[in-house]
């Protein structure tokens, strides 16, 4: 057992950390090469059209617009129009609980790893360096958060009709891969089965997870922040124009 925890700990972490750095090079290379055929459709501006100097930030007109528009957002009735305009467009009011849980998940599933004590730990150990280090307290609960919300998850593909209707068994393949660490992280700190073994089980899947995000779905996570800062829309970073 020891021997099996040695390679686990080793050279297997060593590789799903080369191929999740190859992966993700990959995926960037590949979106930029997406990203540069992609056309640009030229807005439109009918005949005889002059493009407008722009405003001066300090003018007088300027001002007295912003002042306007302040004191609009700040009447009652833009507060009732955008609460009702809120809970009938966006997600967070139309499904509220989904949302929450899926935002609270994936602040926990991301941020819970880089300040785990043990990992730092190790990290040091390996590097000479590490992050900061929350309490085993805070973590733990972090993480058993988590678990709760992977099982509402769960529950949802498994009796909620109309997404069980459009559920694969990728789709929970994909969502054990992604509790699984937290899952045995939880029972090897609680002691609850054998200590090493599920240390090695935890090891193992969070190669596996590491190994799978260049590769799957969870290569969202790459391509939210490449969206988000290099391409040019109207729910991006970038300065878009309308396309339609």
């Amino acid at each position: 057992m020891h021997q099996v925890y040695q390679f686990v700990g080793g050279p297997l972490v060593w590789f799903s950390f080369i191929v999740f750095i190859a992966g993700t090079i990959h995926q960037i290379h590949k979106f930029f090469s997406e990203e540069s055929r992609k056309k640009t459709i030229p807005q439109y501006q009918p005949p005889g059209f002059k493009k407008q100097p722009p405003i001066g930030w300090f003018s007088k007109n300027a001002m007295k617009t912003r002042f306007a528009m302040i004191s609009e957002w700040f009447s009652r009735e833009n507060r009732i129009r955008n609460m009702a305009m809120f809970r009938a467009t966006n997600v967070f009011g139309i499904h509220p609980v989904m949302s929450w849980t899926t935002l609270i998940f994936h602040v926990c599933l991301v941020i819970t790893p880089l300040f785990v004590l043990a990992h730092n730990l190790l990290l040091d150990e390996a590097l000479g360096t590490s992050f900061f280090s929350w309490s085993e307290t805070l973590t733990d609960g972090m993480t058993f958060i988590l678990l709760v919300c992977g099982a509402y998850f769960l529950y949802r593909r498994l009796f909620v009709r109309r997404v069980r209707a459009i559920t694969s068994l990728y789709d929970f393949v994909m969502l054990f891969v992604a509790v699984a660490p937290f899952l045995t992280g939880f029972m090897a700190y609680h002691q609850i089965y054998d200590y090493q073994t599920m240390v090695i089980l935890h090891i193992l899947a969070g190669e596996l997870m590491l190994i799978a995000i260049p590769y799957t779905k969870f290569a969202h996570m790459i391509y939210f922040f490449l969206q988000r800062f290099f391409v040019a829309s109207e729910y991006s970073f970038g300065k878009g124009n309308r396309t339609w």
